[in-house]
């Protein structure tokens, strides 16, 4: 008897039932996946256990979802996610206007100090913008940053950073 389907703990609750049901303990196998089991004429027993994958894949499309897919998802569904939008200008750097935070799926409510952050770290860069996949990646840093430190907490943070 080789119960399958479900979690371990459901696996044991098989067991039981056939044990229940006349099954001897001894001729019940709890397999984890990847875990052989030999069958000759006489005997069963475990072979090797093989290494496995897991592969994840997406309900609507159907299609295999890669790990960093999997990974902002969780955070998204535990953290929640942080949008800012920043306008900048081309000329010096600065921001047009203060920044906008938008909080989804999270329970912070003071978004001021962040702001202050941007506000101050682009105000000690004055220069033109040459690179803003960098400006974006800057704003996303001091966020995460400043949300650890003062809340712990790492959401899934995306910077939009519009040229002025």
């Amino acid at each position: 008897h080789i119960p399958i389907s479900g979690t371990y703990q459901d696996m044991l609750a098989y067991r039981e039932d056939a044990v229940q049901m006349g099954y001897k303990q001894k001729d019940i196998f709890l397999l984890e996946n990847g875990q052989e089991l030999l069958i000759s004429n006489n005997t069963i027993r475990f072979g090797k256990k093989l290494a496995l994958n897991n592969i994840y894949v997406d309900q609507v499309s159907g299609e295999e979802v890669e790990n960093f897919v999997i990974r902002d998802r969780e955070k998204l569904a535990k953290e929640g996610v942080v949008v800012i939008l920043a306008e900048i200008k081309a000329s010096d750097g600065q921001l047009a206007a203060r920044p906008e935070v938008i909080l989804r799926g999270s329970s912070l409510t003071d978004t001021n100090g962040l702001v202050g952050e941007i506000e101050k770290t682009l105000a000690a860069k004055r220069e033109k913008v040459t690179n803003w996949v960098h400006l974006r990646k800057t704003i996303g840093e001091i966020a995460g940053k400043h949300l650890f430190k003062k809340f712990r907490t790492r959401p899934l943070i995306l910077p939009v950073v519009i040229e002025v």
